[in-house]
């Protein structure tokens, strides 16, 4: 049985009551295609899971951008924002639950990725900004503190 989440935060509050307080989180960021669509987007995203009581897999999905190809849009700087943000994340689970040991890789379960291709789990540490909406190389990675913003 897994258990998704729509949000960071109830992630780590649904981790920190669970048995097990690994948290496992691929060595690389996961970015695809849709291609299933009439517009092709690549989105680049953090999957996080983490085993619960009776054998329960947490599992949380954060979307970190979505770029559509069709429009031209470029993919620069986006490894960059990607690292950002998992760096981001992987902070956060630290501050929450300081003894939670982050392993790389990914629970599983019969039937789960499919659903899990679904997934889009909300987080309140970063937004993406484009400054110049004509030009994708502006856009930036702004990292948010207690819902404000820290670029200011």
């Amino acid at each position: 049985m897994y258990v998704f989440y729509f949000d960071l935060e109830d992630f780590i509050n649904g981790v920190e009551i669970g048995e097990d307080e690994r948290i496992y989180a691929p060595e690389s960021i996961n970015t695809k295609m849709r291609t299933d669509l009439p517009v092709q987007n690549q989105i680049s995203m953090i999957t996080l899971t983490a085993a619960g009581p009776g054998h329960t897999i947490h599992a949380a999905r954060i979307e970190i951008e979505r770029i559509s190809r069709m429009q031209g849009e470029g993919t620069m700087g986006t490894a960059e924002r990607a690292e950002h943000a998992y760096t981001l994340v992987i902070a956060e689970i630290q501050r929450k639950l300081p003894g939670a040991e982050i392993v790389k890789g990914m629970l599983l379960e019969a039937g789960m990725v499919g659903d899990l291709d679904r997934l889009r789990t909300s987080q309140a540490l970063w937004h993406i900004e484009q400054t110049d909406k004509n030009d994708p190389r502006s856009r930036r990675l702004i990292p948010m503190h207690d819902g404000g913003d820290s670029s200011s």
